[in-house]
């Protein structure tokens, strides 16, 4: 069984080397782990660029979690200064998806996107649209992560907020 995967991926025109471990996927029969690979490699290189590990993890290694103050019950969490993102738990191929762009999209809000266009998502378009989901309700990051999610896996949900959509739209173009 293989449990670890290393992306390698090249985009010559931005000078972009990217070298990501994806691991832990193998644990579970759920989603294929080529799948994930998949899906991650078809995101924009920048987006990815600065990502060292993508790990599924359903035993949440307490050691690790306690040594950063981190337990509860999330599904999934970007370790911001680590640039790593662990998934813990889905139920179903959906889930899995939305968690891990969920995740990712937490990246891409931290390393990608300017404090100008950051500034821009938290007054204008956060205060002016509902949240997405529930979720995105709770506060700007996190309605960020899941516009991104929902832009990857289910973008007519996005419809109900279009100044968003249209601002995510732009995020991957």
């Amino acid at each position: 069984m293989n449990l670890t995967r290393y992306i390698r991926l090249n985009e010559k025109s931005q000078k972009t080397n990217v070298r990501l471990l994806v691991s832990g996927f193998g644990l579970q029969n759920i989603v294929p782990v080529d799948e994930v690979i998949k899906r991650i490699s078809a995101l924009p290189i920048k987006h990815i660029s600065k990502i060292k590990v993508i790990k599924y993890d359903p035993n949440k290694n307490i050691s690790f979690l306690i040594r950063h103050r981190r337990v509860g019950s999330q599904l999934g969490e970007y370790l911001l200064g680590f640039n790593s993102i662990v998934v813990y738990r889905f139920k179903n191929i959906t889930e899995c998806f939305h968690v891990l762009f969920h995740e990712i999209g937490h990246h891409v809000y931290f390393n990608h996107i300017s404090s100008s266009t950051k500034k821009k998502w938290v007054t204008e378009l956060y205060r002016a649209e509902q949240g997405v989901t529930r979720l995105g309700c709770r506060n700007a990051c996190e309605d960020f992560a899941e516009a991104y999610a929902l832009y990857v896996c289910q973008p007519s949900l996005l419809n109900a907020t279009p100044q968003k959509q249209e601002f995510i739209t732009k995020i991957f173009s």
